[in-house]
């Protein structure tokens, strides 16, 4: 019987510790038992000393300042609440926080969840967190996040239950306690403003950068704003808006004077707030619109650089210059680019022809009043009264035209002036309607015109004043092969000659006319020559002392020699296969012969 008592009586007391752990347990008490407006607390299941009677004391501090009385709205607090009483190892709590219309407000965050629960928005103790590690203290860590601005006081109500470890309801010892924090408003700031590039254009479009922190009210509005020149915001421009905190589209004023000063801050309007200064950057404006001038030959525009020219509407690569040379016809407009700023475009201008090329001279040095034959070729239309004139240019600028020819020519010859000679003379092409102008040739050299030579006669041999570079003519007509200083006339007609020097041919010289030369080669009939043709040797009979001389059809001398009368032999083995003349010269003048050397 006894040992029936002694197991119901271990059985009755766990069944008490059960029922008095039951409230601190990890479904943890019923909600709605902190003692706030229109709530119970723990008295209604236990019971002991009168509601706040003993000597135990209760502390919630946040963010580890027992001094901090207020909060930020949207601010995340880290809070530790702390209950003691000297003998206790058991202690439970319930906590709510709640506004001044009784709304639960806030979040709790648990951050050791061994400790603390969250129950329907009520944080309380788990199982495990009722009991103190030492006797006496029991704290709980947590985190709390503040509601949304406007939400006012909030007030922590907490019930808390410091047992007296008797394993039943009975004489533990509740305690209710009201914690508050006043709502405060941060202070609101703007850092500087940043913008991605250091130099804009008037027109321009600047994303400014900004970070705005603080609470700004309802219907703030952020607005860029632009300093003048020198970086002063004493009368600054509004260039743009927006409603949220980063980024504003901001367009820089088409009537700011160029500087490099600038500066640009953000204010906002609720709470007045004024952000700090960005660097200095520069603002410019657009070049002049330039215009263009053509002469024929280059595009040139006005104003100073850098330039881009632009064809059919088109830039053209690398074109930077204030000058450019069309290669095609068609519009051409230029601008000038300045620091960042987009080009002023001219008024176009039409290109309707171009002599695209100009043949080079073939040879460094031509000769004094010779004529120069060169082709050329055109791109676009050119008008029916065009005419292309070829210019002399000497080596000094001075121009000379030379010809003109009309316009569906591809080539053309110019005589070169006489009297003009020297070195570096070019030329170019010119047309008319519409204006062209050719590339400048390369330069060459005009040789003057040689001396003009003499020539004598003596018997039928004629001799020219000058030793080399001669050539000898007929009735007008150069003989082949006549070159030598002397030519054996064996033709009646009018003879001169003309030479050649640096690669130019002199005038003709003096003429004289022959007509004593005898068709029938009988003025002498003692003088004979046999065979006709001849082989090796040919036999010669003259009737008496004279000059035999020896020469081919262009009059090169091939032998002089004195005979006396009689026969004498002459051996043909040195002399090639031909044609040649034999002249006799005695007392009663000279007497030519013609043989075959076979």
């Amino acid at each position: 019987m006894l040992k029936k008592l002694s197991i119901l009586l271990v059985l009755l007391v766990a069944g008490l510790l059960a029922v008095e752990q039951a409230y601190t347990s990890s479904s943890g008490a019923p909600a709605g038992h902190t003692g706030a407006p229109n709530e119970g607390n723990c008295t209604s299941c236990h019971g002991g000393s009168p509601l706040n009677s003993g000597n135990a004391t209760r502390t919630l501090v946040f963010n580890g300042n027992a001094s901090l009385t207020s909060y930020v709205p949207g601010q995340t607090y880290t809070a530790v609440y702390t209950a003691s009483n000297p003998t206790t190892t058991v202690f439970g709590f319930q906590m709510i926080a709640k506004n001044a219309t009784g709304a639960n407000v806030g979040t709790f965050v648990i951050s050791n969840p061994n400790q603390t629960q969250v129950s329907s928005g009520y944080l309380q103790q788990t199982f495990s967190g009722s009991q103190a590690s030492t006797p006496g203290t029991k704290s709980w860590s947590f985190s709390w996040t503040a509601p949304a601005a406007g939400s006012g006081t909030v007030s922590f109500y907490v019930a808390t239950n410091i047992t007296n470890g008797n394993s039943g309801t009975s004489g533990d010892q509740i305690y209710t306690n009201v914690f508050t924090l006043t709502e405060t408003v941060a202070a609101t700031s703007i850092t500087a403003a940043t913008i991605p590039a250091t130099a804009y254009c008037v027109g321009a479009t600047v994303q400014v950068s900004y970070n705005a922190t603080g609470t700004f009210n309802s219907g703030n509005v952020f607005t860029a704003q632009l300093s003048n020149a020198s970086g002063s915001f004493a009368s600054p421009v509004s260039i743009g808006t927006s409603t949220t905190g980063g980024n504003i589209t901001a367009n820089i004023p088409t009537g700011s004077a160029a500087g490099s000063g600038y500066k640009i801050r953000v204010i906002a309007s609720n709470p007045a707030t004024t952000g700090l200064e960005s660097s200095a950057f520069n603002i410019s404006v657009p070049a002049a619109t330039p215009s263009i001038t053509y002469n024929g030959r280059t595009l040139s525009s006005s104003g100073s650089g850098p330039f881009v020219w632009f064809f059919n509407g088109n830039p053209i690569s690398g074109a930077t210059a204030a000058t450019y040379v069309p290669t095609q016809v068609g519009s051409y407009t230029v601008g000038i680019e300045n620091n960042g700023c987009s080009p002023s475009i001219s008024t176009g201008f039409t290109v309707s022809g171009i002599i695209s090329s100009l043949q080079q001279p073939t040879t460094p040095a031509v000769c004094e009043s010779t004529n120069l034959l060169r082709g050329f070729n055109t791109l676009g239309n050119f008008d029916a009264n065009n005419v292309f004139t070829l210019i002399l240019i000497s080596a000094t600028g001075l121009e000379t035209p030379l010809l003109t020819t009309i316009p569906n020519s591809s080539s053309l010859v110019a005589s070169l002036p006489a009297g003009v000679t020297g070195t570096g003379f070019r030329y170019r092409l010119e047309a008319s309607s519409p204006l062209a102008i050719s590339a400048v040739s390369d330069p060459f050299n005009i040789i003057p015109t040689p001396a003009t030579a003499s020539i004598t006669l003596n018997g039928l041999t004629l001799t020219s004043s000058v030793s080399s570079g001669n050539l000898w003519y007929r009735n007008g007509q150069a003989i082949s092969g006549a070159d030598q200083q002397t030519y054996l006339v064996t033709e009646n007609g009018s003879y001169y000659v003309r030479y050649s020097q640096n690669n130019c041919q002199s005038a003709p010289s003096n003429s004289i006319v022959i007509t004593n030369v005898s068709v029938a080669e009988n003025a002498n009939p003692a003088f004979r020559i046999y065979p006709n043709p001849a082989h090796e040797q040919l036999q010669i009979a003259v009737p008496e002392a004279g000059e035999l001389l020896l020469r081919d059809l262009q009059g090169r001398l091939l032998l002089q020699q004195r005979f006396e009368a009689g026969d004498h032999q002459l051996m043909l083995s040195s002399f090639a296969a031909g044609l040649y003349v034999l002249v006799w010269e005695d007392s009663k003048g000279s007497s030519v012969r013609r043989f075959v050397k076979q």
